[in-house]
């Protein structure tokens, strides 16, 4: 099996985020057996762009006036990556937050960064990506996704390769 790639384009508004989940899941419903990630590879995506789908609305020019965001979807035998293409923004980048117990933002790339095996920022066009592995693979370098400069991470936590 080659890579299989999907992309939908959504409006920049918070109920889009609820659509991009959904779309995302109806990729690969359960019960598609090796027709996609196995479950949890599959819950995970979908919480993870739920989290970079957000971000994109809240915090880039997707979020403003006809603003849209990008999602990107391939899947190759061993590894998920999806891609949120957004408008950018000129003002700040994306970084992981300390949160306080009140707080009601500053999780989601804490999230990603503990779930996914690799993310980072897109550079052309503007944005973030993750990938979820299920079997080891090799790799050379960040990814088409990332460029020069780009903080790249690779999750290599407890019960990780």
């Amino acid at each position: 099996m080659g890579v299989q790639r999907f992309t939908k384009r959504f409006a920049g508004v918070p109920d889009s985020i609820a659509e991009a989940r959904h779309w995302l899941a109806g990729l690969f419903p359960p019960g598609s057996g090796d027709a996609g990630p196995p479950p949890e590879s599959r819950s995970n995506a979908v919480l993870l762009l739920s989290e970079v789908a957000t971000n994109a609305v809240r915090y880039t020019a997707s979020g403003g006036c006809d603003g849209a965001f990008t999602v990107r979807v391939h899947l190759s035998p061993a590894t998920l990556r999806v891609q949120v293409e957004d408008g950018g923004s000129a003002t700040s980048t994306p970084r992981r937050m300390a949160a306080g117990p009140g707080d009601e933002r500053g999780r989601g790339l804490v999230l990603v960064d503990a779930i996914a095996d690799l993310w980072g920022p897109l550079v052309d066009p503007p944005g973030m990506f993750f990938d979820l592995s299920w079997a080891p693979v090799t790799r050379n370098g960040a990814g088409r996704g990332a460029g020069p400069g780009a903080c790249v991470r690779r999750n290599t936590g407890p019960g990780r390769p």
